[in-house]
């Protein structure tokens, strides 16, 4: 293992550890995975490069197996950019703009989206039926 490598695994324990804590399982890139697996496809469409992103941590994944299970002597495994994505993927989850976090939010929105179209049709309907009882009312007068 090089220095490259050897940085990779320390980032990728990191990595590992915070996505533990943060999903509170105890497999943490693996349920991460598994939680992008089990997202539902209009969910995972509303999240731009989640496809790319869900290819990119399994393949950090098994760059980090192959290290684990590989002689000590063996050639590099991992290039710079890897180290960079790895990097780059756990100041995301931080920041709360990982594929996971996205996908929540947007579903949030969606719901409060509906949940404020159904406010706004009560309303129409409540003012409708003023307006229709207000019209029985000046049509009752003028006849009696």
């Amino acid at each position: 293992m090089n220095k490259n490598d050897l940085r990779f695994f320390e980032e990728y324990k990191k990595l590992d550890l915070q996505l533990k804590d943060l999903l509170e399982e105890n497999a943490g890139v693996s349920a991460y995975l598994a939680a992008m697996e089990e997202t539902a496809p209009k969910d995972q469409a509303a999240v731009p490069g989640w496809n790319a992103d869900y290819r990119q941590l399994k393949h950090l994944r098994r760059a980090r197996n192959r290290l684990a299970h590989q002689p000590e002597n063996s050639d590099s495994v991992t290039t710079k950019k890897d180290l960079l994505d790895l990097q780059d993927f756990s100041r995301r989850i931080s920041d709360g703009t990982d594929p996971l976090s996205l996908s929540r939010a947007a579903g949030d929105r969606s719901g409060r989206v509906s949940e404020e179209k159904r406010s706004a049709l009560l309303w129409l309907i409540l003012l409708l039926l003023l307006v229709a009882v207000l019209t029985g009312l000046i049509i009752y007068s003028f006849v009696s």
